[in-house]
């Protein structure tokens, strides 16, 4: 029942909802009574673990008892106060076997100072109560218990108490009062002195000195102030003013480490430290159960804890044992085991042997690919691969490049990118490493695409490419699924579906420069035609007219006009105006774009009458001529009768004018007709009109 309790009631801090403590409680109450007859004890709340060698400290902090295991994180339930309170005006605390009565065992111990006629009391915790043993001591700082005694500090004294009398000094004159004192289960008592230069000290009940520690890493000595010792298996646990330290021992050295601070571990508040006592450094123990030995690496280090001389061998396995006493080497070339042992006698159960198990590892061979080589711009990838599993991956590379994957990849690539990309796998600590090279190419320059466009269609069409980088390739499309690798294509008889954009890009070991384009325009051919008329449109001998050229299908026209066949130079305007002798006739050849087939045309002539002119008093004009839905006529002045007639003298209109009349000719059919004014003094003007 006892076990029971110690497991359930004393280490319940682990559980941190209230609700499930009350219920753990409740069965724990209801299973305790259930065995009261057998068990004739109740107390409240000591927390042990089962058993001597117990890991959790006891803390007495402003005159409470907190409860403390250093091998579980710091939480709100880790220290957790104890229920159980102290005695009036506490002087240090110690958890030991019973000495004064049969239960509950163990239990706590403390010195209380009751008055000044009656100090320094024993009291021990019945489970309700704290009893006074009237058993005094000379005066406590700290105590310490265990093997059937309590050991208190009393300046730079020990006295020791068996329970049954007042303590005596079984020790004098320490070094230094600032010390503390703890205690194995054996009954062998440890001081540790917190001034530079700090050790530990071990002394049997009789208080003959036993051996000898040195502190490693101690606090400042400015910080040192000690206020308790325990000692808890391998370790020394010890509160200096910054906070709760722990110790380990390597041979006759004890390497101290700052493991928690805060809260009631930093300040003076503390005044004691005990725990219940197993056997101190009670047992031989590797720095490692398990090592892992990478082949034809360096050395695996091992060191012991504990107490005696050590001495290391090869249980199984072809290992290589180095060195000897604290610290060895160990070198393999295959799984194997290696015993520790120690001659040093072990009191309460302790043991004097461990074992370290060698785990030998092979480097993992690896095999390494790339899609290399690149060009810039281009997307790396990487690829590694190894026998082995459970691998951890890491690469490395230029300009800054790391991954963990086993399967990387880069993108974008630059120039500064180019150069040798590492790959380490690692398995228990254990490296294999692989590189490749990786090259990046550059591009070569943009080219500059150019053409003779624009053409007509069937012309030939050239393309050209210029790129300031040598010993390139080319690559051109272009429509109507066109495609060349020379430099400057050539296209022949060029249909219109060939126009539209050409691109060229340039090609170096490889790489592919940027492309560049060029618009190609082809521009259909086309027949042009040409046609002149006068004003007026019938051309009397030794009368200046004005003769227009219309030209059709015939862009940026050019135009020569011809008197009788013959090149009139300088007479390439339109309109133009001439005055033709009798007999004469007038042309023009009309010069269109490079896409007119044939690229000139010849217009029909115009002759004059060959009756030179009477004196005109009066005149007309009319246009367009050709005319089309309407004919516009303009008298130079007065008024008179408009008459048309066809080309058998047929009248078709017949209406009086004025200045400017429009005459309707969507009726008439198509062909030449007559326009004939008659003035209002019987003088007549005609003119040729053609209807299309």
């Amino acid at each position: 029942m006892k076990d029971l309790w110690d497991h359930f009631f004393f280490n319940y801090s682990f559980l941190e909802d209230k609700a499930v403590k009350r219920k753990i409680l409740f069965i724990f109450l209801f299973l305790f009574f259930s065995f009261v007859e057998s068990e004739s004890f109740l107390f409240a709340q000591m927390p042990l673990a089962t058993g001597p060698g117990s890991k959790i400290l006891y803390i007495i902090y402003s005159n409470s008892i907190y409860n403390y295991d250093p091998n579980q994180p710091v939480s709100s339930v880790n220290p957790i106060l104890n229920t159980i309170t102290l005695p009036s005006n506490p002087a240090g605390l110690a958890v030991s076997d019973n000495l004064n009565a049969s239960s509950p065992s163990p239990t706590f111990y403390a010195i209380s100072v009751l008055s000044i006629s009656y100090p320094w009391r024993f009291h021990y915790y019945d489970g309700t109560n704290w009893i006074n043993t009237g058993y005094y001591c000379s005066c406590a700082a700290a105590l310490g218990a265990g093997g059937g005694f309590i050991f208190d500090r009393c300046g730079s004294s020990i006295e020791k108490f068996k329970g049954n009398g007042n303590s005596n000094v079984v020790l004098s004159n320490i070094n230094s009062a600032n010390n503390d004192v703890a205690a194995d289960c054996a009954g062998n008592f440890y001081i540790l002195n917190g001034n530079p230069p700090q050790w530990l000290q071990k002394y049997d009940t009789t208080g003959s000195l036993l051996d000898s520690f040195n502190i490693v890493n101690g606090p400042a000595s400015s910080l040192t102030y000690n206020r308790g010792l325990a000692i808890v298996g391998n370790k020394i646990y010890s509160k200096f003013n910054q906070g709760l330290w722990q110790g380990i021992l390597i041979g006759h050295s004890i390497y101290y480490s700052l493991i928690t601070s805060g809260g009631i571990f930093t300040g003076t508040g503390v005044t004691d430290i005990s725990s219940y006592a197993g056997s101190a450094f009670s047992n031989v123990k590797a720095s490692a159960d398990t090592l892992y030995y990478c082949s034809g690496g360096p050395a695996d280090t091992v060191y012991a804890t504990g107490l005696g001389s050590f001495t290391w061998s090869v249980l199984s396995g072809p290992a290589t044992i180095t060195g000897s006493g604290d610290t060895v080497s160990i070198t393999t070339t295959a799984n194997s085991t290696i015993l520790l042992s120690s001659n040093a006698n072990f009191p309460c159960g302790g043991s004097g042997t461990d074992t370290v198990h060698i785990i030998y590892v092979p480097i993992p061979a690896l095999s390494l690919s790339s899609n290399s080589p690149l060009c810039k711009g281009d997307s790396l990838q990487l690829s590694a691969g190894s026998t082995s599993s459970g691998l951890s991956w890491l690469w490395t590379g230029p300009n800054n490049f790391t991954d963990s994957n086993q399967h990387s990849g880069r993108a974008n690539m630059t120039l500064a990118d180019s150069g040798y990309y590492s790959i380490t796998a690692t398995i228990h600590g254990c490296s294999g490493k692989d590189s490749l090279l990786v090259n990046v190419k550059p591009l070569p320059a943009t080219p500059v695409a150019g053409s003779n466009s624009p053409i007509c269609a069937t012309d030939t069409l050239l393309l050209n490419a210029i790129d300031s980088s040598t010993g390139v390739s080319w690559q051109w499309t272009g429509p109507n699924g066109f495609s060349d690798t020379l430099q400057n294509p050539v296209r022949s008889n060029a249909p219109l579906i060939d126009s539209g954009k050409y691109i060229v890009k340039a090609i170096l070991n490889g790489c592919i420069s940027k492309p560049d384009t060029i618009d190609v325009g082809i521009d259909p051919l086309i027949t042009p035609t040409v046609s002149i008329s006068s004003l007026p449109a019938i051309i009397p001998a030794g009368h200046t007219d004005t003769f227009t050229a219309n030209a059709t299908n015939c862009p940026n026209p050019v135009y020569q006009w011809f008197r009788n066949n013959v090149l009139i130079p300088g007479a390439t305007g339109n309109p133009y105006i001439d005055t033709l002798g009798a007999g004469q006739h007038i042309s023009v050849v009309v010069h269109c774009g490079p896409c007119a087939s044939p690229d000139s045309a010849v217009s029909n002539s115009l002759t004059t009458t060959g009756i030179p002119p009477g004196p005109q008093k009066w005149e007309f004009a009319v246009w367009p001529n050709p005319v089309g839905e309407s004919l516009t006529l303009s008298l130079s002045e007065g008024e008179g009768t408009a008459r048309v007639y066809n080309a058998i003298e047929q009248l078709v209109y017949s209406n009086k004018v004025y200045r400017e009349t429009i005459i309707d000719t969507r009726n008439f059919a198509k062909g030449v007709y007559f326009v004939e004014v008659i003035y209002a003094d019987g003088e007549k003007v005609v003119r040729k009109i053609i209807k299309e």
